[in-house]
Protein backbone atom coordinates (compact mmCIF):
# COMPACT_ATOMS: atom_id res chain seq x y z
CA UNK A 1 0.00 0.00 0.00
CA UNK A 2 1.32 3.44 -0.95
CA UNK A 3 2.42 6.00 1.60
CA UNK A 4 -0.38 8.26 0.40
CA UNK A 5 -3.03 5.64 1.12
CA UNK A 6 -1.55 4.88 4.54
CA UNK A 7 -1.65 8.59 5.33
CA UNK A 8 -5.26 8.89 4.18
CA UNK A 9 -6.21 5.84 6.25
CA UNK A 10 -4.53 7.30 9.32
CA UNK A 11 -6.37 10.57 8.78
CA UNK A 12 -9.61 8.64 8.44
CA UNK A 13 -9.11 6.89 11.77
CA UNK A 14 -8.21 10.22 13.35
CA UNK A 15 -11.42 11.71 11.96
CA UNK A 16 -13.49 8.82 13.34
CA UNK A 17 -11.80 9.31 16.72
CA UNK A 18 -12.64 13.02 16.72
CA UNK A 19 -16.25 12.33 15.75
CA UNK A 20 -16.56 9.75 18.53
CA UNK A 21 -15.02 12.11 21.08
CA UNK A 22 -17.25 14.98 19.98
CA UNK A 23 -20.42 12.91 20.35
CA UNK A 24 -19.68 10.89 23.49
CA UNK A 25 -21.95 11.61 26.47
CA UNK A 26 -20.07 13.16 29.39
CA UNK A 27 -22.79 13.97 31.91
CA UNK A 28 -25.01 10.90 32.18
CA UNK A 29 -25.23 7.47 30.59
CA UNK A 30 -26.70 4.02 31.15
CA UNK A 31 -26.16 2.50 34.59
CA UNK A 32 -23.96 -0.26 33.10
CA UNK A 33 -21.59 2.41 31.82
CA UNK A 34 -21.72 4.55 34.94
CA UNK A 35 -21.05 1.56 37.20
CA UNK A 36 -18.01 0.50 35.19
CA UNK A 37 -16.68 4.06 35.32
CA UNK A 38 -17.07 4.24 39.09
CA UNK A 39 -15.14 0.97 39.49
CA UNK A 40 -12.23 2.19 37.35
CA UNK A 41 -12.12 5.57 39.10
CA UNK A 42 -12.25 3.97 42.54
CA UNK A 43 -9.35 1.62 41.86
CA UNK A 44 -7.22 4.31 40.21
CA UNK A 45 -7.65 6.74 43.09
CA UNK A 46 -7.67 4.39 46.10
CA UNK A 47 -5.92 1.21 44.95
CA UNK A 48 -8.95 -0.97 45.67
CA UNK A 49 -12.47 -1.73 44.50
CA UNK A 50 -14.24 -1.24 47.83
CA UNK A 51 -16.90 1.46 47.95
CA UNK A 52 -17.06 1.39 51.75
CA UNK A 53 -17.37 4.90 53.14
CA UNK A 54 -18.08 6.46 49.74
CA UNK A 55 -21.20 8.60 49.50
CA UNK A 56 -22.53 7.55 46.11
CA UNK A 57 -25.00 10.42 46.11
CA UNK A 58 -22.16 12.93 45.80
CA UNK A 59 -20.51 11.38 42.74
CA UNK A 60 -19.74 14.35 40.52
CA UNK A 61 -22.04 14.41 37.49
CA UNK A 62 -23.92 11.37 38.83
CA UNK A 63 -24.99 13.08 42.03
CA UNK A 64 -28.56 13.76 40.88
CA UNK A 65 -29.91 10.35 41.79
CA UNK A 66 -27.88 8.04 39.55
CA UNK A 67 -26.26 6.44 42.59
CA UNK A 68 -29.55 4.72 43.31
CA UNK A 69 -29.27 2.61 40.17
CA UNK A 70 -25.58 1.78 40.07
CA UNK A 71 -24.80 -1.94 40.03
CA UNK A 72 -23.57 -2.41 43.60
CA UNK A 73 -23.27 -5.70 45.46
CA UNK A 74 -21.66 -7.16 48.56
CA UNK A 75 -18.31 -8.65 47.64
CA UNK A 76 -15.48 -10.48 49.38
CA UNK A 77 -15.09 -9.62 53.06
CA UNK A 78 -18.50 -7.93 53.11
CA UNK A 79 -17.25 -4.89 51.17
CA UNK A 80 -19.57 -2.98 48.87
CA UNK A 81 -18.28 -3.19 45.28
CA UNK A 82 -19.44 -2.50 41.75
CA UNK A 83 -20.99 -5.55 40.09
CA UNK A 84 -19.73 -5.75 36.51
CA UNK A 85 -17.48 -7.94 34.38
CA UNK A 86 -13.72 -7.74 35.02
CA UNK A 87 -12.89 -6.10 31.69
CA UNK A 88 -15.03 -2.99 32.04
CA UNK A 89 -13.98 -2.54 35.65
CA UNK A 90 -10.27 -2.37 34.88
CA UNK A 91 -10.20 -0.96 31.34
CA UNK A 92 -10.52 2.67 32.42
CA UNK A 93 -8.04 2.44 35.31
CA UNK A 94 -5.12 3.89 33.25
CA UNK A 95 -7.27 6.81 32.08
CA UNK A 96 -8.44 7.55 35.62
CA UNK A 97 -4.85 7.24 36.91
CA UNK A 98 -3.78 9.91 34.42
CA UNK A 99 -6.86 11.95 35.30
CA UNK A 100 -5.86 11.83 38.97
CA UNK A 101 -2.11 12.34 38.65
CA UNK A 102 -1.97 14.82 35.80
CA UNK A 103 -5.22 16.64 36.42
CA UNK A 104 -5.06 16.73 40.19
CA UNK A 105 -8.35 14.85 40.65
CA UNK A 106 -8.59 12.68 43.73
CA UNK A 107 -10.88 10.16 45.41
CA UNK A 108 -13.40 12.67 46.74
CA UNK A 109 -16.81 11.77 45.29
CA UNK A 110 -17.31 15.30 43.96
CA UNK A 111 -14.24 14.82 41.74
CA UNK A 112 -15.63 11.83 39.88
CA UNK A 113 -16.19 12.26 36.14
CA UNK A 114 -17.37 10.00 33.34
CA UNK A 115 -14.92 11.52 30.87
CA UNK A 116 -11.91 9.18 31.36
CA UNK A 117 -14.10 6.10 31.00
CA UNK A 118 -15.83 7.51 27.93
CA UNK A 119 -12.50 8.36 26.30
CA UNK A 120 -11.35 4.82 27.07
CA UNK A 121 -14.39 3.42 25.24
CA UNK A 122 -13.62 5.60 22.22
CA UNK A 123 -9.97 4.52 22.06
CA UNK A 124 -10.82 0.83 22.48
CA UNK A 125 -13.38 1.05 19.69
CA UNK A 126 -11.06 2.88 17.30
CA UNK A 127 -8.36 0.30 18.02
CA UNK A 128 -10.85 -2.46 17.19
CA UNK A 129 -11.71 -0.76 13.88
CA UNK A 130 -8.02 -0.39 13.02
CA UNK A 131 -7.41 -4.09 13.70
CA UNK A 132 -10.36 -5.11 11.51
CA UNK A 133 -9.02 -2.87 8.74
CA UNK A 134 -5.63 -4.56 9.02
CA UNK A 135 -7.27 -7.99 9.05
CA UNK A 136 -8.73 -7.32 5.59
CA UNK A 137 -5.38 -6.41 4.06
CA UNK A 138 -4.82 -8.41 0.89
CA UNK A 139 -8.35 -9.85 0.91
CA UNK A 140 -10.10 -6.84 -0.68
CA UNK A 141 -8.87 -3.58 -2.15
CA UNK A 142 -7.77 -0.78 0.14
CA UNK A 143 -10.67 1.49 -0.79
CA UNK A 144 -13.18 -1.30 -0.24
CA UNK A 145 -11.94 -2.25 3.20
CA UNK A 146 -11.71 1.40 4.19
CA UNK A 147 -15.31 2.02 3.16
CA UNK A 148 -16.40 -1.18 4.93
CA UNK A 149 -14.75 -0.18 8.20
CA UNK A 150 -16.20 3.31 7.87
CA UNK A 151 -19.65 1.77 7.47
CA UNK A 152 -19.12 -0.37 10.57
CA UNK A 153 -17.91 2.70 12.47
CA UNK A 154 -20.70 5.09 11.50
CA UNK A 155 -23.68 3.07 10.26
CA UNK A 156 -24.06 0.70 13.23
CA UNK A 157 -24.30 0.99 17.03
CA UNK A 158 -20.51 0.72 17.13
CA UNK A 159 -20.87 4.52 17.16
CA UNK A 160 -23.71 4.93 19.63
CA UNK A 161 -22.90 2.00 21.95
CA UNK A 162 -19.31 0.72 21.80
CA UNK A 163 -17.85 4.22 21.36
CA UNK A 164 -20.62 5.84 23.36
CA UNK A 165 -19.77 4.32 26.71
CA UNK A 166 -17.64 1.70 28.42
CA UNK A 167 -19.88 -1.29 27.85
CA UNK A 168 -18.63 -4.86 27.64
CA UNK A 169 -18.97 -4.48 23.86
CA UNK A 170 -16.00 -2.10 23.69
CA UNK A 171 -13.82 -4.83 25.21
CA UNK A 172 -15.31 -7.57 23.07
CA UNK A 173 -14.89 -5.72 19.78
CA UNK A 174 -11.25 -5.05 20.58
CA UNK A 175 -10.79 -8.77 21.19
CA UNK A 176 -12.64 -9.69 17.99
CA UNK A 177 -10.62 -7.24 15.91
CA UNK A 178 -7.42 -8.58 17.41
CA UNK A 179 -8.42 -12.19 16.76
CA UNK A 180 -9.22 -11.36 13.13
CA UNK A 181 -5.92 -9.53 12.64
CA UNK A 182 -3.89 -12.29 14.28
CA UNK A 183 -5.72 -15.10 12.46
CA UNK A 184 -5.15 -13.36 9.13
CA UNK A 185 -1.42 -13.55 9.85
CA UNK A 186 -1.64 -16.99 11.50
CA UNK A 187 -0.26 -15.73 14.78
CA UNK A 188 -2.18 -18.22 16.84
CA UNK A 189 -0.76 -17.26 20.23
CA UNK A 190 -2.07 -13.73 19.64
CA UNK A 191 -5.46 -15.09 18.62
CA UNK A 192 -5.61 -16.64 22.08
CA UNK A 193 -4.43 -13.46 23.79
CA UNK A 194 -7.04 -11.30 22.08
CA UNK A 195 -9.66 -13.97 22.71
CA UNK A 196 -8.76 -13.82 26.39
CA UNK A 197 -9.21 -10.05 26.30
CA UNK A 198 -12.67 -10.53 24.79
CA UNK A 199 -13.83 -12.98 27.45
CA UNK A 200 -12.87 -10.42 30.12
CA UNK A 201 -15.74 -8.46 28.61
CA UNK A 202 -18.27 -11.28 28.35
CA UNK A 203 -17.32 -14.77 29.40
CA UNK A 204 -19.19 -16.52 26.60
CA UNK A 205 -16.83 -14.90 24.11
CA UNK A 206 -14.81 -18.00 25.03
CA UNK A 207 -17.05 -19.84 22.57
CA UNK A 208 -15.72 -17.72 19.72
CA UNK A 209 -12.15 -18.43 20.77
CA UNK A 210 -12.86 -22.17 20.96
CA UNK A 211 -14.56 -22.31 17.56
CA UNK A 212 -11.73 -20.41 15.85
CA UNK A 213 -8.97 -22.44 17.51
CA UNK A 214 -10.55 -25.86 16.94
CA UNK A 215 -11.72 -25.09 13.40
CA UNK A 216 -8.33 -23.89 12.27
CA UNK A 217 -6.64 -26.87 13.91
CA UNK A 218 -8.91 -29.22 11.95
CA UNK A 219 -8.70 -27.31 8.66
CA UNK A 220 -4.91 -27.09 8.81
CA UNK A 221 -4.57 -30.55 10.38
CA UNK A 222 -2.37 -29.04 13.05
CA UNK A 223 -3.53 -29.72 16.63
CA UNK A 224 -0.86 -27.30 17.81
CA UNK A 225 -3.04 -24.44 16.58
CA UNK A 226 -5.74 -25.31 19.10
CA UNK A 227 -3.12 -25.45 21.83
CA UNK A 228 -1.62 -22.10 20.87
CA UNK A 229 -5.03 -20.44 20.79
CA UNK A 230 -6.29 -22.19 23.90
CA UNK A 231 -3.44 -21.68 26.35
CA UNK A 232 -3.34 -17.84 26.40
CA UNK A 233 -7.14 -17.59 26.51
CA UNK A 234 -7.32 -20.11 29.36
CA UNK A 235 -4.62 -18.22 31.23
CA UNK A 236 -6.57 -14.98 30.89
CA UNK A 237 -9.74 -16.78 31.95
CA UNK A 238 -7.87 -17.95 35.05
CA UNK A 239 -6.79 -14.40 35.79
CA UNK A 240 -10.43 -13.30 35.46
CA UNK A 241 -11.36 -15.98 38.00
CA UNK A 242 -8.65 -14.68 40.37
CA UNK A 243 -10.04 -11.16 39.95
CA UNK A 244 -13.53 -12.42 40.73
CA UNK A 245 -12.33 -14.22 43.83
CA UNK A 246 -10.46 -11.19 45.10
CA UNK A 247 -13.36 -8.79 44.53
CA UNK A 248 -16.47 -10.98 44.95
CA UNK A 249 -15.30 -14.05 46.83
CA UNK A 250 -16.21 -16.54 44.08
CA UNK A 251 -14.29 -18.11 41.21
CA UNK A 252 -16.67 -17.43 38.32
CA UNK A 253 -14.60 -15.61 35.63
CA UNK A 254 -17.62 -13.47 34.75
CA UNK A 255 -16.94 -11.38 37.85
CA UNK A 256 -19.94 -9.50 39.16
CA UNK A 257 -21.72 -9.50 35.83
CA UNK A 258 -25.37 -10.20 36.47
CA UNK A 259 -25.41 -13.39 34.39
CA UNK A 260 -22.65 -14.88 36.55
CA UNK A 261 -25.24 -17.07 38.31
CA UNK A 262 -26.38 -18.46 34.96
CA UNK A 263 -22.78 -19.17 34.00
CA UNK A 264 -22.27 -21.01 37.28
CA UNK A 265 -25.54 -22.94 37.26
CA UNK A 266 -25.86 -23.61 33.53
CA UNK A 267 -28.71 -22.72 31.22
CA UNK A 268 -31.97 -23.11 33.10
CA UNK A 269 -34.57 -21.55 30.80
CA UNK A 270 -37.21 -24.09 29.75
CA UNK A 271 -39.91 -21.84 28.29
CA UNK A 272 -39.42 -22.49 24.56
CA UNK A 273 -41.89 -19.83 23.45
CA UNK A 274 -40.06 -17.24 25.53
CA UNK A 275 -36.79 -18.46 24.06
CA UNK A 276 -38.06 -18.04 20.51
CA UNK A 277 -39.30 -14.57 21.38
CA UNK A 278 -35.82 -13.70 22.66
CA UNK A 279 -34.13 -14.78 19.43
CA UNK A 280 -36.78 -13.02 17.36
CA UNK A 281 -36.22 -9.89 19.44
CA UNK A 282 -32.48 -9.98 18.86
CA UNK A 283 -33.10 -10.02 15.12
CA UNK A 284 -36.35 -8.23 14.31
CA UNK A 285 -37.73 -6.33 17.34
CA UNK A 286 -38.54 -2.82 16.02
CA UNK A 287 -36.19 -1.09 18.45
CA UNK A 288 -33.62 -3.80 19.18
CA UNK A 289 -33.49 -5.99 16.10
CA UNK A 290 -30.18 -6.39 14.28
CA UNK A 291 -31.92 -6.59 10.91
CA UNK A 292 -34.13 -3.58 11.64
CA UNK A 293 -31.22 -1.27 12.43
CA UNK A 294 -28.82 -2.83 9.90
CA UNK A 295 -31.03 -3.73 6.93
CA UNK A 296 -27.96 -3.78 4.69
CA UNK A 297 -27.34 -7.28 6.09
CA UNK A 298 -30.45 -8.48 4.22
CA UNK A 299 -28.59 -7.89 0.94
CA UNK A 300 -25.79 -10.33 1.74
CA UNK A 301 -27.07 -13.93 2.26
CA UNK A 302 -26.79 -14.92 -1.43
CA UNK A 303 -23.38 -13.28 -1.71
CA UNK A 304 -22.20 -15.16 1.39
CA UNK A 305 -23.16 -18.37 -0.39
CA UNK A 306 -21.11 -17.34 -3.43
CA UNK A 307 -18.00 -16.54 -1.42
CA UNK A 308 -18.23 -19.17 1.32
CA UNK A 309 -16.02 -21.87 -0.16
CA UNK A 310 -13.30 -19.49 -1.30
CA UNK A 311 -13.23 -17.35 1.83
CA UNK A 312 -10.29 -17.94 4.18
CA UNK A 313 -11.13 -20.52 6.80
CA UNK A 314 -10.55 -18.09 9.64
CA UNK A 315 -13.27 -15.73 8.36
CA UNK A 316 -15.77 -18.57 8.32
CA UNK A 317 -14.67 -19.84 11.73
CA UNK A 318 -14.98 -16.40 13.24
CA UNK A 319 -18.47 -15.95 11.78
CA UNK A 320 -19.61 -19.36 13.05
CA UNK A 321 -18.14 -18.53 16.45
CA UNK A 322 -20.25 -15.37 16.44
CA UNK A 323 -23.37 -17.45 15.76
CA UNK A 324 -22.50 -19.76 18.66
CA UNK A 325 -22.09 -16.69 20.86
CA UNK A 326 -25.51 -15.42 19.75
CA UNK A 327 -27.19 -18.72 20.63
CA UNK A 328 -25.74 -18.67 24.15
CA UNK A 329 -26.44 -14.96 24.58
CA UNK A 330 -30.11 -15.66 23.89
CA UNK A 331 -30.11 -18.49 26.44
CA UNK A 332 -28.48 -16.46 29.20
CA UNK A 333 -30.37 -13.21 28.94
CA UNK A 334 -33.24 -11.34 27.32
CA UNK A 335 -32.90 -9.33 24.14
CA UNK A 336 -33.68 -5.75 25.12
CA UNK A 337 -30.36 -4.98 26.83
CA UNK A 338 -32.05 -2.49 29.14
CA UNK A 339 -32.63 1.12 28.14
CA UNK A 340 -30.75 4.37 27.72
CA UNK A 341 -28.89 3.46 24.55
CA UNK A 342 -29.57 3.87 20.82
CA UNK A 343 -29.92 0.88 18.49
CA UNK A 344 -29.03 -2.70 19.41
CA UNK A 345 -26.09 -3.86 21.51
CA UNK A 346 -26.38 -7.56 22.35
CA UNK A 347 -25.75 -8.51 18.71
CA UNK A 348 -22.68 -6.30 18.26
CA UNK A 349 -20.35 -9.23 18.96
CA UNK A 350 -21.87 -11.50 16.26
CA UNK A 351 -21.75 -8.56 13.85
CA UNK A 352 -18.08 -7.99 14.61
CA UNK A 353 -17.29 -11.69 14.22
CA UNK A 354 -19.06 -11.86 10.85
CA UNK A 355 -17.59 -8.59 9.58
CA UNK A 356 -14.60 -9.96 7.59
CA UNK A 357 -16.82 -12.54 5.86
CA UNK A 358 -19.51 -9.92 5.20
CA UNK A 359 -16.96 -7.63 3.54
CA UNK A 360 -15.84 -10.45 1.27
CA UNK A 361 -19.47 -11.21 0.45
CA UNK A 362 -20.13 -7.56 -0.40
CA UNK A 363 -17.67 -7.86 -3.30
CA UNK A 364 -19.85 -10.60 -4.83
CA UNK A 365 -23.29 -9.02 -4.56
CA UNK A 366 -25.71 -9.08 -7.47
CA UNK A 367 -26.78 -5.93 -9.37
CA UNK A 368 -29.87 -5.26 -7.25
CA UNK A 369 -27.96 -5.54 -3.98
CA UNK A 370 -25.18 -3.31 -5.35
CA UNK A 371 -27.76 -0.68 -6.23
CA UNK A 372 -29.34 -0.79 -2.77
CA UNK A 373 -26.27 -0.91 -0.54
CA UNK A 374 -25.44 2.79 -0.94
CA UNK A 375 -28.89 4.15 0.02
CA UNK A 376 -29.21 1.73 2.92
CA UNK A 377 -25.81 2.65 4.36
CA UNK A 378 -26.71 6.32 3.95
CA UNK A 379 -29.96 5.77 5.83
CA UNK A 380 -28.22 3.83 8.60
CA UNK A 381 -25.52 6.47 8.98
CA UNK A 382 -28.13 9.20 9.27
CA UNK A 383 -30.03 7.21 11.88
CA UNK A 384 -27.02 6.62 14.08
CA UNK A 385 -25.83 10.19 13.67
CA UNK A 386 -29.13 11.30 15.19
CA UNK A 387 -28.67 8.96 18.14
CA UNK A 388 -25.03 9.89 18.68
CA UNK A 389 -25.66 13.63 18.61
CA UNK A 390 -28.94 13.74 20.52
CA UNK A 391 -28.14 11.18 23.27
CA UNK A 392 -31.87 10.72 23.39
CA UNK A 393 -35.00 9.26 21.76
CA UNK A 394 -34.64 6.11 23.83
CA UNK A 395 -37.45 3.56 23.78
CA UNK A 396 -38.19 1.82 27.09
CA UNK A 397 -37.71 -1.96 27.26
CA UNK A 398 -41.46 -2.59 27.52
CA UNK A 399 -42.02 -0.76 24.23
CA UNK A 400 -39.30 -2.29 22.04
CA UNK A 401 -41.84 -4.42 20.14
CA UNK A 402 -44.17 -1.45 19.57
CA UNK A 403 -41.90 1.53 18.88
CA UNK A 404 -38.60 2.55 17.37
CA UNK A 405 -36.16 5.29 18.35
CA UNK A 406 -35.93 6.79 14.86
CA UNK A 407 -39.71 6.79 14.48
CA UNK A 408 -39.91 8.48 17.89
CA UNK A 409 -37.39 11.08 16.72
CA UNK A 410 -39.32 11.78 13.51
CA UNK A 411 -42.60 12.08 15.43
CA UNK A 412 -40.98 14.53 17.80
CA UNK A 413 -39.09 16.57 15.17
CA UNK A 414 -40.44 15.98 11.64
CA UNK A 415 -37.38 17.74 10.18
CA UNK A 416 -35.36 14.66 11.15
CA UNK A 417 -37.24 12.81 8.42
CA UNK A 418 -35.85 15.27 5.85
CA UNK A 419 -32.35 14.68 7.23
CA UNK A 420 -32.74 10.94 6.77
CA UNK A 421 -33.93 11.42 3.21
CA UNK A 422 -30.84 13.55 2.58
CA UNK A 423 -28.40 10.97 3.98
CA UNK A 424 -30.14 8.24 1.97
CA UNK A 425 -29.73 10.33 -1.19
CA UNK A 426 -26.06 10.95 -0.41
CA UNK A 427 -25.61 7.21 0.06
CA UNK A 428 -27.29 6.53 -3.27
CA UNK A 429 -25.05 9.01 -5.10
CA UNK A 430 -21.92 7.66 -3.40
CA UNK A 431 -22.89 4.10 -4.32
CA UNK A 432 -23.52 5.12 -7.91
CA UNK A 433 -20.12 6.80 -8.20
CA UNK A 434 -18.54 3.73 -6.63
CA UNK A 435 -20.12 1.41 -9.20
CA UNK A 436 -19.56 3.60 -12.24
CA UNK A 437 -15.91 4.24 -11.49
CA UNK A 438 -15.24 0.64 -10.59
CA UNK A 439 -13.32 1.54 -7.43
CA UNK A 440 -11.22 -1.38 -6.29
CA UNK A 441 -13.15 -4.31 -4.88
CA UNK A 442 -10.21 -6.65 -4.68
CA UNK A 443 -11.88 -9.13 -7.05
CA UNK A 444 -11.15 -9.95 -10.63
CA UNK A 445 -13.29 -12.82 -11.73
CA UNK A 446 -12.55 -14.71 -8.50
CA UNK A 447 -12.81 -13.36 -4.98
CA UNK A 448 -9.70 -11.92 -3.42
CA UNK A 449 -10.45 -14.19 -0.49
CA UNK A 450 -8.97 -17.02 -2.48
CA UNK A 451 -5.55 -15.54 -1.87
CA UNK A 452 -3.38 -17.25 0.77
CA UNK A 453 -4.22 -16.05 4.25
CA UNK A 454 -0.59 -15.82 5.35
CA UNK A 455 2.94 -16.27 4.06
CA UNK A 456 3.90 -19.89 3.55
CA UNK A 457 6.64 -19.54 6.13
CA UNK A 458 4.05 -19.24 8.87
CA UNK A 459 2.12 -22.35 7.97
Amino acid sequence: MSVRRRLLTGLGLALVTLVYLATMPTQRSMNDVESAAVAGWRYATTGGMSLDGLDLHRLGTLSDGAADWLWVTTGAGGHQVISRSPGVMVASVPAYWLWAHLGGHGSAPEQFSLVPAQVTAVLLTVAALALLWLALEGLVGTATRTLAVAALACATPVWTVAAGGLYTHSIDLLGIGGMAWAARRERWWLVGVFGGVALWGRLHMALVVAVVGLTMAVVRRRPAIAVRVGLPSLLLMGLAALFSHAVYGHWTPAGGYRTADQYAAGVVRTDHLSQLRTYAGLLIAPDRGLLVWSPVLLLLPLAIGRVWRSAPAWTRALAVGGLAYLVVQGLLDGFSGGSGYFGYRLTLEPLGCAFPLLVLAATRMGPVARALIGPLLGLQTGAFAIGAVSHGFFVLPQDVWRDNSIWLAVRTFPSIGAFLVLTTLVGYLAGRVWRERGIDTGVSGAPAAAAPSAPAARR
